[in-house]
């Protein structure tokens, strides 16, 4: 029967493995995580732990907090962040809700962390997350997004993936929603990074990288930049733009986590060891 062929055939392909492997998954981690947000309504427990170790208000039905959840982004930049062993200022621009900020303020080396989240919602999480983990004191929340002007712009959400929020609408899974935003820039970065000492950026800007990166390098203290993790995406972004950039910065390393087309990179000052 031909029918059944085909049948048989799609319901072996790697797409449909993939697929259910997918969607096994998801109702696990529902399965999981759903009682869980229950108990924290309840009273029954303060927040969920995720695989980081650090406390998250439930958000269950985001993809960025399941990434959190069941460590979903590896441990190359939190081992990174735990690990720096010199005085440091960490630069968290896209939050989001909080995850890499919260290791970065475990390192006792860590003397402040900036953490720029400018969607509303996504923002009022972050602070939650910060509160929970008893990190206030070493965590500045921005309600702001970074680019090369100060005043407002509006952003591209996606509904069920906080981390997809976007200044730039082809990289988004656009839900058809927007809001309008804080933007800092050069100038408003001065003022909040004062100390001499090193710092540490975290950029999560969804196709808007160049444009930080670039606002980046006009502020006094970009000296002080030794290392900078970001995302590169070849479907949105020329994959050698940045990094040729931060070459002409003094930057000599560019470590590469993840695959095509979709990878993370940390780009640092100190060449990589024979």
């Amino acid at each position: 029967m031909p029918g059944s062929k085909t049948f048989f055939g799609k319901y072996h392909s790697k797409e449909y493995i993939n697929e259910r492997r997918h969607l096994r998954g998801l109702l696990g981690y529902y399965i999981k995580y759903i009682p869980m947000s229950w108990g924290v309504r309840l009273g029954l427990s303060s927040g969920i732990l995720t695989r980081y170790g650090v406390e998250f208000t439930p958000n269950v039905f985001d993809a960025t907090f399941r990434m959190c959840c069941e460590g979903g982004y590896g441990t190359f930049l939190s081992s990174y962040m735990v690990d720096y062993e010199k005085p440091f200022i960490m630069l968290d621009i896209g939050a989001n809700q909080g995850l890499f900020s919260l290791l970065a303020a475990q390192n006792t080396k860590c003397q402040q962390v900036i953490a720029f989240e400018p969607v509303a919602t996504t923002f009022q999480l972050l602070e939650q997350n910060i509160e929970l983990n008893l990190a206030a004191s070493r965590i500045k929340a921005v309600q702001a997004a970074v680019s090369d002007h100060a005043g407002q712009a509006r952003i591209f959400l996606s509904k069920t993936h906080s981390g997809g929020a976007s200044l730039s609408q082809s990289t988004v899974h656009s839900s058809g929603k927007t809001e309008e935003i804080e933007t800092v820039s050069a100038q408003q970065l001065n003022d909040m990074v004062t100390d001499d000492v090193d710092v540490v950026v975290k950029l999560n800007a969804e196709g808007h990288e160049e444009t930080v990166v670039k606002e980046l390098i006009k502020t006094n203290f970009f000296p002080q930049v030794q290392a900078i993790f970001y995302e590169r995406d070849v479907r949105w972004a020329d994959p050698n733009m940045l990094k040729n950039l931060l070459e002409e910065q003094g930057f000599k390393s560019f470590k590469r986590v993840g695959k095509e087309p979709r990878l993370d990179v940390l780009a640092s000052r100190e060449a990589d060891e024979a």
